[in-house]
């Protein structure tokens, strides 16, 4: 993680702030092209993020998402802001769906370690959503763009709607033809449902669990085989001598 640049922080903007700037100004001086992968929401979904996502928004009188935590803008807008001038011209905004998930699951618990590495339950497929937005159409003025941000995170939770109903995300905006023509692609509720979503994990151990158990148990065999050949040796030596 620090070979390639992760920005270690504490969740607290004062203490946060000279940790971004720093980071920022190596960015800026970079002779190299860079690319930065922030995630607003600051954390994971979990049981805990949940809580605090409605939290949150009884606090703030905002709609709460149903499939998305809030995004916390103060991170990205200083990134944005220090970077804007010539450095950065677009963000890509990425959205992450995984099948075999139904709405209102947790992803780390139904795709956590133990149930990818010891049970096979993991996702067959991984589909994204990616949209490009030019810096210079984004509001910069601090509450705009928490606005402007906090849209994007509404999309989103549509967008995961339209995901867990049909397995596959529906564009937000108009795509451009092979001609160079604008063609208008379908928008939420115009495609009809993709067949029956079924859960796609593991039902039975696959070929490539075993061959990770074979893999790890051969490991850990040429581990123990130094400490009994040790073991063997010196009970010989004390039977000779």
């Amino acid at each position: 993680m620090r070979i390639f640049k992760f920005i270690f922080t504490k969740r607290n903007w004062a203490q946060d702030k000279a940790i971004f700037e720093h980071h920022m100004d190596v960015v800026a001086k970079s002779e190299y092209p860079t690319l930065l992968l922030i995630f607003p929401e600051g954390t994971t979904i979990s049981k805990a993020s949940l809580e605090k996502r409605v939290e949150f928004a009884q606090k703030t009188g905002l709609k709460e998402p149903t499939n998305v935590l809030f995004p916390r803008p103060t991170g990205l807008h200083h990134c944005l802001t220090s970077l804007h001038s010539g450095t950065i011209t677009h963000i890509y905004d990425v959205t992450i769906g995984y099948q075999g998930l139904k709405k209102g699951q947790i992803p780390e618990i139904e795709y956590g370690l133990v149930n990818m590495f010891a049970w096979g339950i993991y996702p067959r497929q991984v589909h994204m959503h990616i949209r490009r937005f030019e810096v210079k159409n984004i509001p910069l003025d601090k509450p705009e763009f928490d606005q402007w941000l906090r849209e994007r995170f509404y999309e989103k939770d549509r967008l995961m709607d339209t995901f867990y109903e049909t397995g596959r995300f529906v564009a937000l905006s108009p795509m451009v033809t092979d001609d160079g023509k604008r063609k208008a692609r379908p928008r939420f509720g115009d495609e009809s449902t993709v067949g029956e979503i079924v859960d796609v994990r593991a039902k039975a151990v696959p070929l490539e669990l075993l061959v990770i158990w074979a893999v790890l148990a051969l490991g850990a065999w040429w581990l123990v085989l130094p400490f009994m050949y040790n073991r063997v040796f010196s009970s010989l030596a004390c039977v000779v001598f």
